[in-house]
């Protein structure tokens, strides 16, 4: 059983709705080696135990592009497609998606932009 169901599906999906990633190649960041030569995304879920001692779960979205520039704009459609609008329940709980942390990221094949963005699932009221 997924705890987390349907959390990839719905977010491509999201993405996908957004016209400045619609040529954007969207898959697993696991499935990604080295700097890809298109505009792409990576999604990947990591599981962080926080100081109370519970389960914190972020979705991580990698992002590259051609340029910074370029980088910016996919950066800006990811978040509007993203922030909040993911909700998934797990346990009888609502969970949305709210942006978390994001770093931009050096990398060795010259001209490729890359960041990551993260995205926690926080529990919402019914």
């Amino acid at each position: 059983m997924r705890r987390w169901p349907d959390l990839y599906e719905r977010a491509i999906a999201l993405l996908r709705e957004k016209p400045r990633l619609a040529g954007a190649a969207i898959r697993k960041t696991d499935e990604i080696h080295g700097a890809p030569d298109t505009e792409t995304l990576g999604l990947r879920d990591i599981t962080n135990r926080s100081r109370d001692g519970t389960d914190r779960l972020l979705l991580q979205v990698d992002q590259w592009a051609a340029d910074a520039s370029a980088l910016l704009e996919v950066n800006a459609a990811v978040n509007a497609a993203l922030d909040r609008r993911i909700e998934v329940e797990v346990a009888g709980l609502r969970f949305t998606t709210v942006y978390d942390d994001g770093r931009s990221h050096p990398d060795s094949t010259e001209g490729a932009a890359h960041r990551s963005d993260d995205y926690q699932m926080e529990a919402v009221s019914k």
